[in-house]
C-alpha cells in the first residue's frame, strides 16, 4: 500500500470547491458545513482534546480526501459527520440538518437515510450472505418496500462487481470482494454522502486501485459526496481535493510530492 507524505500551511475555514464543472462558475451548494467544532474524550484526570477548532466546507459531488498521522482526529471527524459522535461545542450541518441540535432519536432516523459509511475492516456481519448484508440497512430503515429489497441489493451488488458473491458468507470472499459489499451496503439507502474510513488499509494494491475507481465513478456519474480518510496515494490522485489533519486542526490543501498528480488516473 502506497502511502502519502506532504506539507501544508494552517489556513483559515477550509472552504469547499467554488464551482462545479460545467455549471457555468456558480458555486455548488454544500453537503456540509463545521463551524468552531471541538471534541474531547475523557482521560485521567483532564479531558484529552481530539478536535480542536474545526471548520469545513464540502460542496455537493466532492471527493474530498483527508490525511494525517495517525491520532490527529481523522476518524473523529468522520464519526462527528455521521452523528456518531456529539460535539462539545459548534455548530454540524450536514444536508441542511443541524446535527449539534439533533436528539439521539432523530440522529439515528437521519443516519439510516442520509450517509452511508465504509470502515476498513469490512464490519460484515458474518452469519449473514452478500445480500443480506447490502438488505440490511434497508430493514433497519424500512427504505423500500420488503419484496423490492433482494432486486434494489443485486442491482447494488452488479454494479459494485460482485453479484456472483450475493449468496456467499463474508468468509468465502476475498478482502476486496468483501469491501466491495460493504461499499454496496452503504449505498444500499441512496444516501447523498458517504464516509469512508481507510477503505482501502485493509487490501492489496490491486483491490484497493479498483475500489478507488469505483469509488469515484460514483462521485464522478452519480453527484455523490465522499470524504474519505486515506494513507494511500491513489485515493489523492482520485480526489478533488485533499486535506492534512493534525493535532485536531484541518490543515490547507496538501502539497503532494511530484510523484503524485492531481485528478482522476
Amino acid at each position: 500500500m502506497s502511502t502519502l507524505a506532504g506539507r501544508a500551511a494552517p489556513t483559515g475555514p477550509v472552504s469547499a470547491a467554488t464551482a462545479s464543472p460545467g455549471d457555468g462558475g456558480q458555486p455548488a451548494p454544500l453537503a456540509l458545513r463545521l463551524r468552531g467544532v471541538h471534541h474531547a474524550y475523557a482521560g485521567a484526570g483532564r479531558d484529552v482534546p481530539v478536535l480542536d477548532g474545526v471548520d469545513l466546507d464540502v460542496a455537493r459531488g466532492e471527493f474530498v480526501a483527508v490525511v494525517g498521522a495517525s491520532g490527529s482526529g481523522k476518524s473523529t471527524l468522520l464519526h462527528v459527520l455521521a452523528g456518531l459522535e456529539r460535539t462539545g461545542h459548534g455548530e454540524v450541518e450536514v444536508g441542511g440538518r443541524a446535527l449539534h441540535a439533533a436528539s439521539e432519536a432523530e440522529l439515528s432516523s437521519w443516519r439510516g437515510r442520509s450517509v452511508g459509511v465504509v470502515f476498513q475492516f469490512f464490519q460484515l456481519p458474518p452469519t449473514l450472505t452478500a445480500l443480506e448484508n447490502v438488505m440490511l440497512p434497508m430493514d433497519y430503515a424500512g427504505t423500500r418496500p420488503r419484496l423490492d429489497r433482494p432486486r434494489h441489493a443485486l442491482r447494488l451488488l452488479e454494479r459494485l462487481g460482485v453479484a456472483e458473491q450475493a449468496g456467499k458468507l463474508p468468509a468465502q470472499m476475498s478482502g476486496g470482494q468483501q469491501q466491495r459489499v460493504a461499499v454496496a451496503r452503504a449505498l444500499a439507502n441512496d444516501p447523498p454522502l458517504l464516509l469512508a474510513d481507510e477503505p482501502t488499509g485493509n487490501l492489496d494494491s490491486t483491490s484497493g486501485a479498483a475500489l478507488l475507481d469505483l469509488l469515484a465513478a460514483l462521485v464522478r456519474d452519480d453527484g455523490l459526496t465522499l470524504v474519505m480518510v486515506t494513507h494511500d496515494a491513489g485515493a489523492v490522485q482520485r480526489a478533488t481535493r485533499t486535506l492534512r489533519m493534525a493535532d485536531g486542526r484541518l490543515l490547507g490543501p496538501l502539497q503532494a510530492p511530484a510523484t503524485v498528480r492531481h485528478g482522476h488516473a
